[in-house]
């Protein structure tokens, strides 16, 4: 979701369109700014109607209104006014990454990618660009072009914590457990602050079979969150595979209580002879 900085800075990028516009117009643009600014949107929208209904030609115009409508979330109108923009004018990869961000949104990674793509093939020496592409396939699944993306964009920012994080679990999900673990190990080394880091690697310490070291991780995410419902779930697994049925019902109880479902099939499982504190009757 974009603020209204953002927003009154694409009115500045695209003020030079009405250069040539009659006095009247740029004071309408000027009203859409101030609702923005005062986060009366539908009143902004009203404006940019009657703008475009006026000159319907403009880009920036239904990029303005986009941009707005996200903030609405009216996102269906949202990639509308993008695709409008991108149809008027092909070669601006803004027009490209805002509609990719709220396909992202509604989770509509391929196409979403494919806009990342269009983008990057527009900039390619704007290397968030690359960044939001590999992180989109990730996401669509395309584990193998991200591999390829990642490996370009942390050859020169290697201490990108976010860009790291979803490289090793590309890695991860193309069963490079080692090379994953690396990756997850310089994470964490460079910020053992997120719960999800610990998270993500202590899963894939399970997969390779390092419960001790899966358990270390769980433990540690459930230092920083104690109501972390995977940290809890997986912490049970980690104790279900080292023989400690008791103490795995415990957590498992805890994941079920912060609103983990897979935890609830594992209660039933392995703990119907337990109470509620994870101990045998």
């Amino acid at each position: 979701m974009l603020n209204s900085k953002k927003i009154l800075f694409i009115i500045l990028l695209i003020l030079p369109v009405f250069i040539y516009a009659q006095s009247d117009e740029e004071n309408r643009v000027g009203e859409v700014s101030y609702f923005i600014k005062i986060k009366e949107f539908e009143q902004a929208v009203s404006i940019l109607n009657d703008l475009i209904n006026q000159n319907n030609s403009n880009a920036g115009l239904y990029f303005l209104r986009g941009q707005v409508f996200e903030e609405l979330k009216n996102l269906a109108d949202a990639v509308n006014d993008y695709s409008t923009a991108i149809y008027l004018e092909p070669e601006n990869y803004h027009y490209y990454l805002a509609r990719a961000n709220v396909l992202s949104q509604q989770k509509k990674f391929i196409k979403a990618t494919d806009d990342y793509n269009n983008a990057f093939n527009i900039a390619p020496h704007i290397p968030e660009i690359l960044k939001q592409k590999a992180i989109s396939e990730f996401n669509a699944k395309k584990y193998a072009e991200a591999k390829q993306d990642f490996s370009k964009y942390i050859t020169y920012f290697d201490t990108d914590t976010t860009a790291l994080y979803y490289y090793s679990k590309t890695l991860a999900a193309l069963k490079e457990y080692s090379n994953a673990i690396e990756i997850f190990n310089k994470v964490l080394l460079l910020d053992s602050s997120e719960k999800e880091y610990f998270i993500e690697r202590g899963i894939t310490n399970l997969e390779i079979g390092n419960d001790s070291s899966a358990f270390h991780d769980f433990a540690m995410a459930l230092d920083l969150d104690p109501y972390s419902p995977d940290a809890n779930f997986y912490k049970g697994v980690c104790l279900l595979k080292l023989k400690d049925e008791k103490n795995a019902c415990h957590y498992f109880d805890r994941a079920v209580k912060a609103g983990h479902i897979k935890a609830i099939e594992y209660v039933r499982l392995y703990c119907a002879g337990c109470d509620k504190a994870g101990s045998k009757k």
